[in-house]
């Protein structure tokens, strides 16, 4: 078999913000196998992205989101259960850090 290849999902975050579901319909038929998904905005819940990626038969290989420390645990940990995620992608220092 194979390798299985996925896709960060930053990579295509403009036509993400265009049409998220066209977008993710056309990377499911390039073949691709997963997904790291990026920052959601506020038009696509976490839990309607799942749905989705399910539907395309997309596993999510990754999150990138905030450390699940401090302020930002109940958040993170909430968003990697909402995908079924296991691993959690920083994405680096804060740009006033």
């Amino acid at each position: 078999m194979p390798p299985q290849i996925g896709v960060q999902l930053y990579s295509v975050r403009e036509q993400l913000a265009q049409d998220f579901v066209g977008t993710m319909k056309r990377i499911a038929e390039i073949g691709f196998a997963g997904v790291e998904t990026a920052f959601f905005d506020e038009t696509v819940k976490p839990k309607e992205a799942k749905r989705l990626f399910d539907d395309l038969d997309l596993t999510v290989i990754a999150a990138h989101c905030p450390m699940p420390l401090g302020e930002q645990q109940e958040f993170t940990l909430s968003l990697l259960d909402d995908l079924q995620c296991q691993r959690a992608i920083w994405h680096g220092w804060a740009e006033d850090a």
